[in-house]
C-alpha cells in the first residue's frame, strides 16, 4: 500500500497524486469485544464493501490501561486486516479533556477502574511511544494524538502539547500525524495565532450541526495553508443524546457534502454502530443502515 505525506495542503502518496480519504469510525472495539460480543474486524470488512479506503479506530484510554495485551489483541488485528484491505487506519487515542492539566471529560465514568476519557498527559505520552514504535514502519497507519482538546486548553498549550507528542512519534515514524482541534464544538481558530514546526502533520476537525458557522468558514481559510480533514461527523434525527447532533439531511447533510467536495476535505464519519452516535445503522445487521448511513454510503462514498 502506497504511503502517504503531506504536500503544503494536500495528502499525496509516493506517486504525487492526491489522496482524499473516505472513511469511517467503528466504535471503540473493546467495547464490540468485550461488552457487546461483536467482531469488530467484520465491521471493518463492512465497511470497506460500501465504497471506504480508511477507517478511525477509538482508542478508549481506559480499555488501553486495563488490558495488558491490548496491542496484541485488538490492534495487531485490526492493523493487519486494514492492510490486507488496502485501507489506511487512523488510531485514535480517544482521549478528551485538558491534557496540560489533566482534566477528564466526565472523569466519574469508569470502565475496569480507569477513567473512560483519560487525557492525563502521562498516559498520553506512553501510549503514543508504543503506537508508534509498534506500528510506525507500517504504511497505511496514520496517528491521532488526542480526539478533544478543551476544559480550558489555549492556543500555546494547545502546540505546547501536541508538539511533545509529536516529538515522541518522530522517535519511530514519519507517518502522518492528526492533531485534533481544540474547544467544543470544535474550532481551529487558534491556527491564526500558532505555529507547528515540522512534516507530516494534519490538523483535524469535528464538524456536527452544533458546530458554528464561522468557525467553517475558518477552517476553509485555513485549509489554503493547512492540511486539514474531518474527524468525525453526522447528524441524528429523531432522538439524539445531545442537542449538537441534532438535524436533518437537508440541513445538514447536504450543505455537508457540499462542503467536503468543494474543499477537498477528507472525512471520517462517525459512527458504524447502532447505540454510539450519530448511529450509522439501526441495528447489527450490516445492510440496516440510519437515515445518516445511507447518506454515507450513497452520497458521500459515491
Amino acid at each position: 500500500m502506497k504511503k502517504i505525506h503531506i504536500e503544503l495542503n494536500k495528502i499525496l502518496n509516493q506517486s504525487n497524486n492526491e489522496v482524499i480519504l473516505k472513511g469511517v469510525n467503528i466504535n471503540s472495539p473493546c467495547v464490540l469485544k468485550y461488552q457487546e460480543n461483536h467482531d469488530f474486524l467484520e465491521d471493518i470488512k463492512n465497511i470497506k464493501k460500501i465504497g471506504a479506503n480508511a477507517i478511525t479506530v477509538p482508542i478508549c484510554p481506559a480499555y488501553f490501561q486495563s488490558r495488558e495485551n491490548y496491542c496484541e489483541d485488538i490492534l495487531d488485528p485490526i492493523v493487519s486486516l486494514c492492510k490486507e484491505l488496502n485501507m489506511y487506519c487512523l488510531l485514535d487515542w480517544h482521549g478528551q479533556g485538558n491534557p496540560i492539566t489533566g482534566e477528564t471529560r466526565q472523569p466519574g465514568t469508569l470502565i475496569e477502574g480507569y477513567m473512560k476519557y483519560d487525557a492525563r498527559p502521562e498516559i498520553a505520552k506512553k501510549t503514543a511511544e508504543i503506537l508508534a514504535k509498534r506500528y510506525g514502519n507500517e504504511s497505511h497507519v496514520l496517528f491521532e494524538i488526542l480526539s478533544a482538546l478543551y476544559l480550558g486548553i489555549n492556543g500555546k498549550e494547545w502546540v505546547e502539547f501536541a508538539s511533545s507528542i509529536v516529538s515522541i512519534i518522530r522517535k519511530y515514524s514519519e507517518n502522518i500525524v492528526v492533531i485534533a482541534a481544540m474547544n467544543w464544538p470544535q474550532n481551529l481558530n487558534a491556527l491564526f495565532d500558532n505555529q507547528f514546526e515540522g512534516n507530516n502533520i494534519v490538523f483535524g476537525i469535528m464538524i456536527y450541526p452544533g458546530s458554528k458557522d464561522l468557525d467553517k468558514i475558518n477552517v476553509k481559510k485555513l485549509k489554503e495553508n493547512h492540511a486539514i480533514i474531518i474527524t468525525e461527523c453526522g447528524y441524528e434525527r429523531l432522538n439524539p443524546k445531545e442537542e449538537m447532533m441534532k438535524s436533518t439531511r437537508e440541513e445538514y447533510a447536504l450543505p455537508l457534502k457540499k462542503f467536503i467536495i468543494e474543499n477537498g476535505f477528507s472525512w471520517f464519519a462517525w459512527c458504524y454502530h447502532p447505540v454510539r452516535q450519530p448511529v450509522m445503522l439501526n441495528s447489527y445487521s450490516p445492510e440496516d443502515f440510519s437515515e445518516w448511513g445511507k447518506f454515507v454510503k450513497d452520497e458521500l462514498l459515491k
